[in-house]
């Protein structure tokens, strides 16, 4: 399923979707739906899909991937 939203990065995630994580410049996944993360990938539950992690940006999707996988236990 997806979903496209017409509003900013910053708006979006005022709005407390916490489980949401900008992975690459044009890439926000929702964490919940993420199975694995490694250094350049995070791959999206049920899919084949592999989403781009920039390199900037993997230390906050691995923290938050750590985190939601030890709530989900």
């Amino acid at each position: 399923m997806n979903y496209e939203i017409w509003r900013s990065y910053n708006t979006v995630f005022k709005e407390s979707y916490t489980s949401l994580m900008r992975t690459h410049k044009s890439y926000v996944i929702n964490m919940n739906y993420c199975y694995r993360v490694d250094k350049n990938l995070a791959y999206i539950k049920d899919t084949n899909f592999k989403i781009p992690v920039s390199q900037r940006n993997y230390k906050n999707v691995s923290k938050k991937f750590r985190e939601i996988n030890s709530i989900l236990k």
